[in-house]
């Protein structure tokens, strides 16, 4: 059977806004009004670049959109004017506009986040909005597309479109060797059995209880190598990524049904993961378990300390560099830092910095280092060994002690078992298990079904949690341009942070080339001048030969002024090459120039037996 590829079509989309949330609204009505429509205007040459639509995610206008809707081709973030919804229409009376400097979006997502930087001053407050969830909804889940399809007539209408949820899809985006060691395997997309087209890109996809689950991004072609075309579907950035990405927005958790519909009852992690419902644990993660994916150390942390009893409230400082109180994971790694479980990168706690590295897969060794430490675990007499883990090495000890009580086990036959390899997540919950079935080798083939995990802990759960940090976004950045525009419109610059209230402001750094602005239209016209001008000079050369001798004499007079005032005005272009702000103090003599040049082209081309249009 041949294997189905993907064949992603990035569109522009849209969405509404609203201005009164004082009545009573439905949950549909809440998110037509907090969706708005998105003018994006390039910066290069002021023109209209593309409509599409956002969703308030605050009542101070913050706005959540893709990032291919406000990004050009150099990564500098587009001029953006915002339409709240009013009556199902683009309001134009409640616009208001931001430029790129307030706005920050993800490495590796298609998502964004819009700031207005003076909130009080927007007109039409306070807006209606809706809050993002931080799991994904179950595959089947009745929703709705909401925003302003079209990119003419009728687009400042709003529109819904209904449909279910249909499975979630991994792409990988092109990287290199950099870029892929940076790469975060939860980059995914929620599929819809949705049709949305130009102009909803960046609009929120909800459920049928009004839950932010999606941001609309694009259509995409399941397509079989035989050529053959399986379904078209919609896509959208699932919610969770954007919490985990945005940490500063306010976040609601899914409470999804009890059933992980991606962990078959054949599964050989079945009775694991039953376990593990049947006390309350995996409540929100959206019917989606991902037994296939990577186990992150912080997923194992936040384990290991629930079923040890949970977090505090609070705690008085942060001891992870890397851990911000944003994540959602923070109270577990400062439990986990005052039990001993982690000691961060090079034994650093109570040393700043020190990295706690909680987004990192973990191995087979560091789990079963872990699960002693916390649980005080001590190995029998009993204790298989295995190749790939002899003696000296710092995980021999823990790898044999775990070994002994059955929570890893070995390759069958080939005495081997892996230390360095990562964990999936349906090994993580099954050591978990056995944890707690109370086997010793050799009987670990023995299954104690009566086993009892400790009940998820409840106390200190918000439903809601409200942050009110600000992202960092590129005006947070004060930048020096130490280059002029080259040839391929790019300037080199450096940046220095000069708001430090911020959050995150690593993720809004500015890039360090940058497309020339404001004077490239002028740069790239003088490359064309210059183009055209050596292509006219050869040919001027070429008709020379062909005239008689006293109009050739002429002719050549009037080649070399042409040459001389060519030579000049390539000048004017190196100084434009070196010096950012040149263009703007010689731009007169430069148009001097120009109109020069154009006058001995004239001159030339008024010869006897001369047509330089031929």
């Amino acid at each position: 059977m041949s294997r189905p590829k993907l064949i992603i079509i990035g569109l522009l989309l849209a969405l509404t806004s609203s201005i009164n949330i004082s009545e009573a609204q439905s949950p549909i009505d809440r998110a037509i009004k907090s969706t708005v429509r998105i003018e994006a205007y390039d910066l290069m040459t002021g023109d209209l670049g593309g409509l599409a639509s956002g969703v308030f995610v605050t009542e101070d206008g913050w706005i959540l959109t893709n990032k291919h809707v406000v990004e050009d081709f150099s990564r500098m973030f587009k001029n953006i004017t915002v339409f709240p919804t009013k009556n199902e229409k683009a309001d134009e009376e409640c616009s208001f506009s931001v430029d790129g400097n307030n706005i920050v979006a993800s490495e590796y997502d298609d998502i964004a986040l819009i700031i207005p930087p003076e909130p009080w001053r927007l007109k039409c407050k306070p807006f209606t909005f809706i809050t993002s969830t931080n799991t994904l909804p179950p595959t089947g889940t009745t929703i709705s597309a909401i925003g302003f399809p079209g990119t003419d007539i009728g687009s400042d209408s709003v529109a819904v479109t209904s449909g279910t949820t249909a499975g979630i899809v991994r792409t990988t985006p092109p990287l290199n060797r950099e870029e892929l060691q940076k790469y975060v395997e939860r980059i995914l997309f929620m599929k819809m059995d949705i049709q949305i087209g130009p102009g909803n890109s960046g609009g929120p996809v909800i459920d049928d209880q009004g839950h932010l689950v999606g941001i609309s991004t694009a259509m995409t072609q399941i397509k079989h190598y035989d050529g053959s075309i399986q379904s078209f579907v919609g896509l959208a950035v699932p919610t969770a990524n954007v919490v985990n990405e945005f940490p500063e927005l306010p976040s609601t958790e899914y409470v999804a049904e009890a059933k992980l519909t991606d962990v078959s009852d054949h599964a050989w992690f079945s009775s694991a993961t039953q376990s593990f419902l049947a006390a309350g644990y995996f409540r929100n993660i959206g019917g989606l378990f991902r037994p296939g994916d990577n186990a992150t150390r912080a997923e194992f942390i936040e384990l290991i300390v629930d079923l040890l009893g949970g977090t505090r409230d609070s705690y008085d400082e942060e001891t992870f560099t890397d851990v911000s109180p944003r994540r959602t994971y923070y109270r577990h790694f400062e439990e986990a830092a005052i039990l001993g479980l982690v000691k961060g990168a090079g034994d650093c706690v109570g040393k700043t910095p020190c990295y706690a590295n909680p987004e990192a897969p973990i191995n087979r060794a560091e789990a079963a280092t872990l699960l002693l430490r916390a649980f005080n675990l001590e190995r029998t007499l009993d204790t298989p060994t295995f190749a790939d883990a002899p003696d000296g090495e710092w995980y021999t000890e823990s790898i044999e002690a775990a070994a002994s009580l059955c929570i890893l086990r070995g390759d069958d036959g080939a005495g081997t078992v892996r230390p360095a390899d990562r964990m999936n997540r349906a090994e993580m919950i099954v050591m978990l298990e056995r944890l707690h079935q109370n086997m010793t080798y050799p009987q670990c083939s023995s299954t104690n079904t009566d086993i009892s995990l400790p009940p998820f802990p409840t106390e200190g759960a918000d439903e809601e949690v409200h942050v009110g940090s600000t992202p960092c976004t590129q005006g947070s950045w004060a930048c020096l341009i130490q280059s002029t525009c080259g040839r391929e419109m790019e300037q080199i610059q450096t940046c220095t942070l000069i708001d430090r209230m911020c959050s995150n402001a690593q993720r809004a750094k500015p890039p360090e080339k940058r497309g020339c602005f404001p004077a490239e239209k002028k740069v790239r016209e003088m490359i064309d001048n210059i183009n055209e001008s050596e292509e006219l000079l050869n040919t001027m050369g070429t008709i020379v030969l062909e005239l008689s001798d006293q109009t050739a004499l002429r002719a050549i007079e009037i080649r070399k002024r042409y040459e001389a005032k060519l030579a000049e005005y390539k000048d004017f272009f190196a100084g434009a090459m070196k010096y950012s702000n040149y263009i703007a103090l010689k731009l007169d003599e430069i148009e001097v120039v120009e109109r020069a040049l154009e006058s001995i082209e004239n001159e030339f081309g008024g010869l006897p037996g001369v047509d330089l249009k031929q």
